[in-house]
């Protein structure tokens, strides 16, 4: 069912999720700059509401960027997939 993004394929994303942003937090996880993420510390790093930021963080959970480590109603956290 999930399978890993081969380069050079496309990434559908809702119409409120930037595509730089996404293409942005894959280069800083990628770099190992960002590890564990919550909404709050996404929308500080780039300047982008804390909705947006949820939004995000579930895109690249959904895509195999991060894994949920803890999904508290209100303040879910996530890691860095490992590779």
């Amino acid at each position: 069912m999930s399978r890993r993004r081969e380069k050079g394929e496309s990434v559908e994303l809702p119409p409120d999720v930037p595509r730089e942003l996404f293409e942005k937090l894959r280069r800083d996880v990628g770099k190992g700059a960002l590890r564990a993420l919550t909404p709050y510390s996404l929308a500080q790093e780039y300047g982008i509401k804390i909705s947006t930021a949820k939004k995000l963080l579930r895109e690249a959970a959904r895509h195999g960027l991060l894994e949920l480590y803890s999904g508290g109603r209100r303040t879910p956290i996530y890691l860095a997939r490992k590779k």
